[in-house]
């Protein structure tokens, strides 16, 4: 009997051959790639596999790609193969899989797929892009698309993960409609293909020397300098040398790839002739995108980050003097741990400090540190500053600003500094934490759309207009109810930090939310019998002086909720009165 390590430990083995085939191939035509994502972090760290990396991605750019699809199926030996649109009607991606023919993969996710994925290594093509943003920003969307679309035809129902199952429902049927569509329409994979081909080599040998990875959903966090990438150089792999871009420290920065987060292995079946074995679902181990609120400025400035590290180095030790006077536990967080324990210091591309402390702790520490700070320290908090944007506090250096492009139209400009973080007890029952997890989420959004109304999203143009309108309408409505409150801003911290602290429901959290929003009982907690939506209960209580217009539609919402006289409860209905919004 196998474990599942040595089941992945063979799948390894099966992948570094076809990497040592294809390094062969690449040498002798003169081709030069790059291993990528989670293979490039394995082999500066491990020399080999990240320990629990099951699959391995390899980019090059367009020119080279396109002369590997040309030459190389001819030098091949013939236990691999190439797979893509180009051979193969039923592939469903934009990419290339290097595949070994005699055996079969079949992860979760393309269960349902008419492909029959065999072992294979991706070979990813890196475009060029244009040196405008808004014609970069058209070139992702439309190849988004067409990618989008090239998946549907071969996968009416995509794997999805942790939804609920009346939005699994939606998206199945809005999908199997897409897929239906694209058959009626004879969309082939190829032509869709072609598509997304003739949106990535639009701007082809504009001379820009930028290239990006439209293979993924975000190319904008994907992108590598000609610079960067060339004279590739040789580093070790298991028992073979490969080939890494020349600056692979700024192909592993691209955010927190020290942290490269890989979900949990599930078992598949594979199926080998003459032979049988179990093996892991590959889960590509990719570094994220970068963080939409810091990592955006000291990554390109050696001097800058330097010089941040510095004040939060100082900011850090400030910390633990005064918790060390107060007897307040606190530990290093999320990056700031992984670069005390990695590199006995910050993760060398890290640009802010983080701690966590118990519930009790925190509240002591915000109480009772200022009084104890050095005078050029402060602790800024939604306690202390009107304008706060986030549920947590900062300890930061006075004088100091730290503004990202997602920050820059804030009334609050953040210091620089280490975040702290507060720890909250949890319900034992999932169902409660669930929705003490929601609760919490909503209130801190909500925060951060009062102080930002128009955050950049990534989407494309249709549902980023849909969801600047939406958070357009989170931000205004929200100001206008702390106006007509008599309040700066509206206390969404106290009530973030309230429902962490009561994960229960009921009446004892509704009274709780009234207090804090300084509102009347409301008069209509139950029309015609039947209890209002839990949705529009928090919507109502949180918009009731919004704008005119978003009041009359809930209106309008809330009487076609309850114009069937006597269908639940007492079978009395009460009157609705004319405007069901006021305080």
């Amino acid at each position: 009997m196998t474990t599942p390590d040595a089941d992945l430990r063979k799948v390894q083995k099966l992948l570094t051959l076809i990497l040592a085939e294809l390094d062969r191939v690449c040498r002798r035509i003169g081709v030069s790639y790059a291993i990528y994502g989670g293979t490039a972090i394995g082999a500066i760290r491990h020399a080999g596999f990240i320990p629990w990396d099951d699959d391995i991605d390899v980019m090059m750019t367009r020119a080279d790609y396109e002369r590997f699809l040309t030459e190389a199926p001819a030098l091949l030996d013939e236990r691999f193969r190439l797979d893509n649109t180009r051979t193969r009607e039923d592939f469903p991606f934009m990419f290339t899989k290097m595949v070994m023919p005699g055996t079969l993969l079949i992860p979760e996710a393309d269960k349902d797929s008419k492909y029959r994925m065999p072992f294979f290594l991706d070979i990813l093509p890196l475009d060029e892009i244009p040196a405008d943003e808004k014609a970069f920003r058209q070139m992702s969307r439309q190849s988004w698309w067409w990618g989008r679309l090239l998946f549907l035809q071969g996968t009416p129902r995509p794997h999805l993960i942790n939804t609920p199952a009346w939005k699994k429902a939606l998206i199945f049927s809005a999908t199997t409609v897409a897929h239906l569509g694209l058959k009626a329409a004879r969309a082939t994979p190829r032509s869709l293909q072609e598509r997304w081909e003739k949106a990535v080599r639009r701007y082809e040998g504009a001379g820009t020397g930028v290239y990006a990875d439209f293979t993924m959903r975000d190319p904008q966090n994907w992108i590598v300098r000609e610079e960067e990438f060339f004279p590739t150089r040789d580093v070790p792999f298991e028992d073979i040398t490969v080939m890494i871009q020349n600056q692979y420290d700024a192909l592993l920065r691209a955010d927190t790839a020290t942290t490269c987060s890989c979900r949990p292995r599930s078992s598949v079946t594979t199926t080998r002739p003459r032979s049988s074995t179990s093996a892991p679902t590959p889960t590509p181990c990719r570094p994220r995108a970068p963080s939409s609120d810091r990592r955006d400025m000291s990554a390109a400035d050696p001097a800058t980050l330097a010089a941040i590290q510095r004040v939060t180095k100082r900011c850090l030790a400030e910390i633990d003097r005064v918790c060390s006077l107060l007897g307040v536990r606190y530990v290093a967080y999320g990056g700031t741990a992984i670069g005390a324990v990695r590199h006995h210091g910050f993760i060398p591309w890290d640009d802010d400090g983080d701690v966590c402390m118990p519930r009790a702790d925190y509240e002591r520490f915000i109480a009772e540190a200022p009084a104890l700070l050095g005078e050029e320290f402060f602790i800024a908090s939604p306690a202390t500053h009107p304008n706060y944007p986030i549920s947590f506090g900062v300890l930061g250096l006075k004088g100091s600003e730290f503004v990202s492009k997602v920050a820059k139209d804030r009334a609050f400009r953040m210091p620089i500094g280490v975040d702290l973080f507060v720890l909250d007890q949890i319900a034992d029952d999932p169902a409660r934490f669930r929705a003490q997890s929601r609760g919490t989420w909503l209130w801190a959004r909500l925060m951060f759309l009062r102080s930002i109304p128009n955050p950049p999203t990534g989407l494309p143009t249709p549902a980023r207009q849909l969801a600047s309108a939406a958070m357009a309408c989170a931000h205004w409505g929200d100001a206008g109810a702390a106006r007509e409150r008599g309040h700066p801003v509206p206390p969404l911290a106290a009530r973030r930090a309230q429902g962490a602290r009561q994960p229960a429901g009921g009446a004892r959290r509704d009274d709780a939310l009234r207090r804090l929003l300084h509102a009347r009982p409301a008069p209509l907690e139950r029309l015609g019998g039947r209890a209002l939506p839990r949705p529009l209960r928090a919507f109502r209580r949180h918009h009731r002086a919004h704008p005119g217009r978003l009041r009359r539609r809930a209106d309008a919402r809330l009487r076609r909720l309850h114009a069937h006289p006597g269908s639940a409860g007492s079978g009395h209905p009460r009157a609705i009165p004319h405007r069901v919004w006021s305080p």
